[in-house]
């Protein structure tokens, strides 16, 4: 093993070689923290691999926080608790590792807090066994966790010990067993005079139990006046658990010494003692020495039933506790406080105060104060649900008084907060209701009226407060109410009625009342409340609805003598007629309608006779009695003998002396006309389909004369050859428009979009336009009769062809068309980019495409300009009327 010194990070040890294995005695986490993390650092600045095995609650986050990221980040240092892998004695595996992945060696810490003492028994065993090898060990142990003999053994099981004395750490080393018996011979031989007296007790036995020698301190312990008499009685009986005198014996004549061993042993009175002490086994002679213990360990034992009193007080507390450090971190928290912000108490640990506060009582964070202070906090719980609660908090000081942090109790008052939320919109709720709200004492003097009663009576608050409601009355009821609301609310019922009440203007005002009792928790009343709701207006309504009720039932009666009248003129007429009421009840029919039916309809609904006759709902009776007149609407109905048949109905209100009172329903029998009109519809059927077949010859002929056109150019050249060329495309203008009638229904009119857009797609392709002449189309979709349709496409294909073959010398431009109607008239606008017409007029036109397009235009009874500036436009109107064309909203089909 190399001797190379490492340093251990701690002032008062120093460095050290390897194979060091020492413990540390600590009463607090921090205590334990202040030497464990400059440990671990020194160890991290030398290239050694750092474990800490620890399941004391925020230790491990302590650790890491207060080391530098760049060793967390390296994967330098592990923590892990007891109960992971890495605690279970395999510790030279973990050794091994860190040699193989390049570390100088291995440094451990292992915290025995709340570890059973088998567990730390087989950590000692494995640290023991790397004492040859490159690893600094440290174990640390909390002082609250061992009585006196257990500090004995932890210490005699390492090379030395860290304890804190006087405020800093001294080191105490471990005597050897050598010494040991060493210094109990040296007393045995030459001080047994002096040692009589002294207060450790020594003694040599034999291993029956018999004394061969003992001081005089040694029997005291016994409640023996002398040696002799001790020696009497022996030491085997003296043994308080005699069942483990026998493994005691084995155990010895194994090892040959045992130090630190408790003795429990019984005195002369049978008083039960606690012994410490140490013995060897020499010559078939037992020598030991012994100190008494026993006030000592039942100091300690009162002193932890008064620690677990105290612990179980706190932790069962109603109340939230928790104890902070100077920085606001929380050092201690009790269970209750844990469940209050939903988290475990060891999660607690380590995390600032300010950390569970809201947002809002973040940005106020208050300063400490060395006075005890209490403060309501909104705290957030791990859930993120809000917690209310009162912190009362004392401050904690230190020897030279300085702020060393707080304690601090927390009472929860969220349920608190919730109600006087809840009371809160109550008042609100009362303070603004529509409604008055009236509370009085068990006499009837009121107490309190809410804003709307002030504005419905004309009363202030100062003005009734302390008044009986009888101020409001108005000598409408009879003293019988009031006497029956009184026992009503008095016997602890509710009671409900209406009164008519008076203004402090005198004026009346009717109310709906409800007066429940306010009970304490013992069901008796307090106060009574009264919710009056004002009902004047719903009143006036009643009244005026019972007038109006009383005119209808006047109305009624003359309706039916008006019906009657009315029966007499209808029954000369020869269609079917029926009237009825504004409840669609059947008041009169004529002959002819009874005929139709088969039955006299009256007393029917008009829901019943439509079940029966019609073959679709009837509408028009229900809109003629909404006043509207309703004109000859095809119906399908079936007559008596369940024959079909189709007629025209027709329905008016008829009008009372300011209402609607009923309605007439009349029909007119159209079958045999309808009839005839399938007839003519498949006449006109059969010329569409000739119509159709003349457009498709025609369009068939043209592309023919198109064909032949074609043929010719190709054996003519020159002038020839252009003029047969033109006289295609126009020939092939005009068998598009026959060969889009051809594929639509209408064989009349043709879409402008569809054709016009056509057009300049196949003159595109007939010219052969290469990419860098464009074009671009902005065309209304308008229905024209062919006699407009080709017109406009002749001029589209003159212009077109003349811009292709003028405009543009260098082969590129854009060509733009767009064609829209303002209602009145068309405007259609051919405009390049090209070169333009300079010299060109339409006064005198010298070409034959120019011709022309004056020409058709003539013939659309419009005219055309052209302007020539940075290319040519030529801007061509024609009405609509003239062109006989109808705007669409949609392409054509």
């Amino acid at each position: 093993m190399e001797s190379a010194l490492r340093k251990t990070g701690v002032e008062s040890l120093g460095d050290m070689p390897w194979g060091v294995h020492f413990c540390q005695l600590y009463s607090t986490k921090e205590d334990m923290l202040k030497t464990m993390i400059p440990y671990f650092k020194s160890g991290l600045e030398n290239n050694e691999f750092c474990v800490m095995v620890s399941s004391q609650p925020g230790a491990a986050e302590a650790l890491k926080a207060a080391l530098p990221d760049f060793y967390t980040r390296k994967g330098q240092i592990l923590t892990v608790s007891h109960d992971e892998q890495l605690a279970k004695n395999n510790l030279r595996e973990t050794y091994g590792q860190a040699i193989k992945n390049g570390f100088d060696g291995l440094r451990l810490a292992i915290d025995g807090f709340g570890v059973e003492k088998d567990r730390l028994n087989g950590y000692e065993n494995a640290l023991n066994n790397l004492r040859d090898d490159r690893v600094i060990a440290l174990c640390t142990l909390p002082v609250s966790q061992c009585d006196a003999p257990g500090i004995i053994g932890i210490i005699g099981n390492h090379q030395f010990a860290l304890t804190r004395h006087n405020g800093g750490w001294h080191v105490v080393e471990n005597f050897s067993q050598k010494e040991m018996e060493q210094l109990i011979k040296f007393a045995e031989n030459r001080f047994a005079g002096m040692l009589d007296n002294a207060l450790i007790g020594m003694f040599k036995t034999d291993l029956k139990g018999d004394i061969v020698y003992a001081n005089e301190a040694f029997a005291r312990m016994f409640e023996f006046g002398s040696v002799e008499e001790l020696a009497r009685d022996g030491i085997a009986s003296k043994w308080a658990n005699p069942e483990k005198r026998g493994p005691y014996l084995e155990r010895l004549k194994r090892e040959g010494r045992i130090s630190n061993f408790v003795f429990e042993g019984l005195t002369r009175t049978g008083k039960k003692i606690i012994l410490l002490s140490s013995v060897i086994l020499e010559g078939g002679e037992i020598s030991g020495i012994a100190t008494d213990i026993t006030e000592f360990m039942k100091m300690r034992d009162t002193l932890k039933e008064s620690e677990d009193k105290y612990h179980d007080i706190v932790e069962t507390a109603n109340e939230g506790i928790w104890m902070l450090d100077a920085e606001n971190r929380i050092t201690y928290a009790n269970g209750k406080v844990a469940a209050m912000l939903g988290y475990a108490p060891e999660e607690l640990i380590g995390m600032p105060f300010h950390d569970f506060l809201c947002e809002e009582e973040k940005a106020e964070k208050r300063a400490q104060s060395d006075e005890k202070e209490a403060h309501e906090h909104k705290f957030i719980c791990k859930d993120g649900t809000p917690l209310w609660a009162i912190t009362s908090v004392t401050p904690m000081m230190d020897k030279e008084g300085k702020f060393a942090g707080s304690l601090g109790m927390l009472t929860d008052i969220t349920q608190r907060k919730k109600t006087e939320e809840r009371l809160l919109k109550l008042s609100h709720a009362v303070e603004q209701s529509h409604a008055s709200i009236i509370i009085t004492d068990t006499k009837g003097n009121i107490e309190y009226v809410n804003p709307y009663f002030v504005a419905l009576t004309g009363y202030t608050r100062e003005e009734v407060i302390g008044k009986n409601p009888r101020l409001l009355k108005s000598g409408k009821q009879t003293p019988e109410v009031y006497r029956d609301m009184w026992d009503t609310i008095k016997s602890g019922g509710d009671w409900q009625g209406e009164f008519c009440n008076r203004k402090k203007n005198g004026e009346l005002y009717w109310e709906r009342v409800s007066v429940s009792p306010v009970k304490d928790s013992e069901g008796r009343a307090t106060h009574f409340v009264a919710v009056k709701e004002d009902i004047t207006e719903s009143k006036r309504l009643e009244k005026e609805r019972e007038e109006i009720f009383a005119k209808l039932h006047a109305m009624s009666a003359e309706m039916h003598d008006y019906v009657n009248r009315l029966n007499a003129v209808f029954a000369s007429l020869t269609n079917p007629l029926i009237v009825c009421d504004t409840n669609e009840t059947v008041i009169g029919s004529n002959a002819a309608a009874r005929i139709f039916m088969g039955i006299n309809p009256v007393g029917c609904t008009m829901q019943e006779i439509g079940r029966k006759f019609f073959l679709q709902p009837d509408k028009i009776t229900r809109r003629a009695l909404h006043g509207k007149t309703v004109k000859d609407v095809e119906l399908r109905l079936k007559d008596w003998s369940g024959t079909e048949r189709v007629a025209l109905g027709s329905a008016a209100p008829i009008m009372g002396k300011s209402s609607i009172s009923g309605a007439v329903f009349v029909w007119l029998d159209i079958t045999d006309t309808k009839k005839s009109e399938e007839t003519a519809k498949e006449a006109l059927k059969e010329k569409e389909i000739l119509l159709q077949e003349v457009h498709h010859r025609v369009k068939n002929n043209l592309q023919i004369i198109s064909s032949m056109l074609n043929l010719q150019s190709m054996s003519a050249n020159g002038k020839s050859a252009k003029v047969l060329e033109e006289s295609k495309n126009r020939i092939r203008s005009i068998a598009l428009v026959h060969e889009i009638l051809y594929q639509t229904k209408d064989f009349e009119k043709i879409s402008s979009k569809e054709y016009l857009e056509k057009l300049i797609t196949e003159l595109k392709s007939s010219y052969g336009i290469s990419d860098k002449i464009t074009t671009d189309t902005d065309i209304q979709d308008t229905r024209y009769k062919i006699s407009t349709a080709i017109p406009c496409g002749l001029i589209v294909n003159e212009l077109f062809s003349n811009s292709i073959k003028h405009a543009f010398p260098g082969g590129k431009g854009k060509i733009t068309l767009t064609l829209h109607s303002n209602g009145k008239e068309t405007e259609m606008l051919f405009t390049d980019n090209g070169k333009g017409m300079s010299g060109i007029t339409l006064k005198k036109p010298k070409t034959l495409g120019l011709k022309l397009i004056e020409a058709l235009t003539n013939q659309l009874d419009g005219k055309v300009e052209l302007v020539k500036s940075k290319g040519t436009t030529f801007r061509i109107t024609f009405p609509n009327g003239q062109a006989e064309s109808l705007p669409i909203s949609a392409k054509s089909p």
